[in-house]
Parts: C-alpha cells; sequence; structure tokens
C-alpha cells in the first residue's frame, strides 16, 4: 500500500481534527496522533545526532553508530506507520514492530554496554553535541509513552494515566570502547595452555610478550583438530588458526592487524602457517588500506611467510585495489573447493551478500563465517559490492548445515563467542524470514 502526500496544507479549517490512514477523522489530540508524534520527534532528535556523527573523523565507533541509528530510524518510522494506521485499515504485508526487533534492539543496548563499568551514580547530560542530543532521545520516548495510553481504548479510560516502570538511568545508547578487554577474562602469557580443537571452552586473554598488545583468545576446541580464536585489533576481529596435530601444519583465517601476534600464537603451539585464507576483501579482514588507515595483513604475512593467500574468485581479481597483493600472491577458490591443512580436509563455502565473494570455511563441523552470519545477526548489506537478496539465499545455504555446526563468526559482537548453527537457526532473526520479500523489508531494501 503507497501513500502520497500531496500537500501540506489545504487553505482550509480543520476543526481540530486530522486523518488516520484509511480516512478516519480523530481529534489532534487522539492517542495514536500524539503517540507517532512523539515517535516523530524522537526520529528527528535521531537525525540530528547522524549529523553530527557524519561530521566527525571517521572510524569504526562512528560507522556502527550510524549503522545503529540509521536502523533504529528506520523502525521508528515503522512503527510510525503502524500506529497511524487502525486496525480496520491495516493491509496485508503491513510491516509491524514486534518482540523480533525488540530483541535485536536488547541485543544492540548490550553490544553498546559491554564494555562500561555498570553506573554509579547519575549522568548529567553533555558530553558534547553528539552525547547531549542521545541523552534528549532518551528522555523524549520515555516520557510519550507514559503520557499516550494504548491507542485504541475508550476516551473514558485515557483519563487515568498508567504507572509505568521507570527506565533504566543512562543513555541506551553510549559509546563503545573498542580497544577494552572486558572484566573478567584472566591473563595468561600468549600461547598458554592447550590448543586442540573441540567445542568452545572457557575464554581467555592473551597478550604479546614483547609489545604489550592486546590479543583475545576466546575459545578452544577437543576435536581432532587445532582451532584456535584470536579477538585481534580495534574493531573486534576474530583470526583463527585451524591446524592438524599430526603434521603440525596450520592455515590462517582473515590475518590482520597484528601479523607477528598471529605468527608467534602458532609457533608458540607449536605449529607452521602454511596458508593464509581470507573470508572477503575488506582490509580489517585483509588488511590493506581503508579510512585514510593502513592495516596490516596477508601482503605482510605473505611477504614473510612466503605462503598464498586463498581468496574467493569473484575478488581474487581486485584484492589489489585495497592491499599491495600481486596476481601471483593468490590462489582464486571457487564453492566446494576443498584444500588440504596437514591431512585434514577444509571445504569453501561462497556466501555472498556481504560482499560478491564472502566465503565460509567448513572443516571438521566447524563454520568459520566470517561476516556473512554473526550470532544473533548477520553481515552488513549497506557497503559498496553488497547485495540484501544474495546475502538471504547465503543465510538459506547456511541453514541447510547441520545443526550441531558450530559457528565461529569473524567479529566479537556477541556475549559469547562461538554459537551452533541449529541455535542461529531458533534464535537469529535474520535466519528465521519465510521469503525474501520480509528480509528485504527488514534490512530497508
Amino acid at each position: 500500500m503507497a501513500i502520497r502526500i500531496t500537500k501540506v496544507y489545504t487553505r482550509h479549517g480543520d476543526n481540530g481534527e486530522t486523518h488516520l490512514v484509511g480516512g478516519r477523522r480523530v481529534p489532534k489530540d487522539d492517542a495514536r496522533i500524539e503517540s507517532y508524534g512523539t515517535i516523530d520527534e524522537l526520529n528527528s532528535v535521531l537525525g540530528i545526532v547522524r549529523a553530527c556523527n557524519d561530521a566527525a573523523p571517521p572510524s569504526p565507533a562512528t560507522k556502527r553508530l550510524d549503522q545503529i541509528l540509521r536502523q533504529v530510524q528506520n523502525e521508528l518510522f515503522d512503527l510510525g506507520s503502524e500506529l497511524a494506521t487502525p486496525p480496520d485499515a491495516a493491509w496485508e504485508g503491513m510491516i509491524r514492530i514486534g518482540p523480533a526487533q525488540i530483541e535485536v534492539l536488547e541485543r544492540t543496548i548490550d553490544e553498546c554496554q559491554a564494555d562500561l563499568k555498570p553506573l554509579e551514580s547519575f549522568i548529567l547530560p553533555g558530553g558534547g553535541m553528539i552525547a547531549a542530543f542521545l541523552h534528549q532521545a532518551r528522555t523524549g520516548l520515555p516520557t510519550g509513552r507514559a503520557r499516550h495510553p494504548a491507542p485504541d481504548a475508550p476516551r473514558a479510560d485515557r483519563r487515568q494515566r498508567p504507572r509505568l516502570r521507570e527506565p533504566p538511568l543512562g543513555s541506551a545508547l553510549r559509546p563503545v570502547a573498542l580497544d577494552v578487554a572486558r572484566a573478567g577474562r584472566a591473563r595468561v602469557s600468549l600461547g598458554e595452555g592447550p590448543h586442540v580443537a573441540g567445542r568452545p571452552a572457557a575464554a581467555t586473554l592473551a597478550c604479546d610478550q614483547g609489545t604489550g598488545r592486546e590479543i583475545r583468545e576466546e575459545g578452544m576446541t577437543t576435536s581432532p583438530i587445532y582451532l584456535r580464536q584470536l579477538e585481534i585489533g580495534p574493531m573486534q576481529n576474530y583470526v583463527y588458526l585451524v591446524g592438524d596435530p599430526e603434521t603440525r601444519e596450520a592455515a590462517v583465517v582473515d590475518a590482520a592487524w597484528e601479523i607477528d601476534a598471529i605468527v608467534d600464537a602458532a609457533a608458540a603451539d607449536g605449529y607452521t602457517i602454511t596458508k593464509a585464507l581470507v573470508t572477503h576483501f575488506h582490509p580489517d579482514h585483509l588488511g590493506g588500506r581503508f579510512m585514510g588507515m593502513s592495516v596490516t595483513g596477508a601482503t605482510e604475512l605473505i611477504g614473510r611467510l612466503g605462503i598464498k593467500a586463498y581468496i574467493n574468485k569473484h575478488e581474487s581479481g581486485y584484492v589489489g585495489r585495497v592491499s599491495d597483493l600481486s596476481p601471483s600472491d593468490v590462489v582464486a577458490v571457487d564453492a566446494g573447493d576443498v584444500i588440504q591443512v596437514g591431512k585434514i580436509p577444509l571445504t569453501f563455502v561462497h556466501t555472498p551478500g556481504h560482499t560478491p565473494g564472502s566465503q565460509c570455511f567448513l572443516v571438521d563441523g566447524n563454520l568459520i563465517s566470517g561476516d556473512t552470519l554473526f550470532i544473533g545477526s548477520c553481515g552488513r548489506t549497506d557497503l559498496p559490492g553488497s547485495d540484501p537478496a544474495e546475502l538471504y539465499d547465503s543465510l538459506n545455504t547456511l541453514r541447510k548445515l547441520p545443526d550441531d555446526t558450530v559457528l565461529y563468526p569473524g567479529h566479537n559482537y556477541a556475549d559469547r563467542p562461538t554459537s551452533t548453527i541449529g541455535h542461529e537457526k531458533r534464535r537469529n532473526l535474520f535466519m528465521r524470514f519465510d521469503s525474501l520479500e520480509e528480509f528485504l523489508g527488514f534490512v530497508g531494501r
């Protein structure tokens, strides 16, 4: 159903009334009008926040904040449309905000607050333009919620303001410290402890002894492969070492940011890196140049070890645009190709969507998913080369894997380092859409 606004004025009186969707006229103090007016006010404030954020120096934090606020604005717009539409005027396929969207928002709030200490005092609004406007956004919506009763309640009931539980103190959106280790993870020396693959064990924090630079060792396994998960860099990237305990050969997945620390981690465990696997060409996974930064990665790794980088054929031809890799450094692979890491087979799974050549790696019941599938979420589709329709198909491809397949994502965006395909099929909203149209409607395309 399309709604076209032809004029913003009528040149005749409205007698204090306006139209809802469907044509019904109601007073301008009707609960529906005041409710979606409050939603519109909040959306306008978030628009100011995004404008201030766009003017700030580019960084991973500003990019992530814009992504979050853009999603919230789209859903507020959908919510306003729903509030403006009484039940008898609703249409088939109308977008509605429900528990699934609330769950995603709550996970986002948890993500933003994960590295912050618990609040111990009141917060005075301020702290810069972005923070000040976020405080204004925070205070606007709870006031509107308390002021407006249920839209379709009898008017007699509307005179009684319900008593609502006050929201927690502080803003729902606060700056995320991307380079601060989370509390509760013990510091151990790099390479300490068992590193034979299996199901997830307790996470520990590792530190490069020579430089003091932190990497985070998140998961271990106990199956007959070597699989080590390291969190490295300011964008919370996961780097993986996959190896054969018999031959002591290993492949590294998405080596970037701290090449010396990665090579040293493998060596400390007695493994030699013989292959570099790349999930996609973005510099935080491959290394290279972006946003005025130069990230060490596959180029430096190959220069040091003399190995090859295995990149999907849809991206292998232009990785030189963002990095200094030459064609002779790259092995182009396709969906279903299999390589041997020592004596262990590893299968390439082409999963386009986030980028044209995004790929996952399937080895011994473990899926290293890059930026295709996260725990509770999926990769972005608003970047150059992204295609949400292809991502939908790729997520459906991953849905066909056995439920007990262990998921190892490309970033630490969740409250735990690993999941399973079965859990994501049940709990990850992005894997639960029954049609492409529903998926595209949710991601805003």
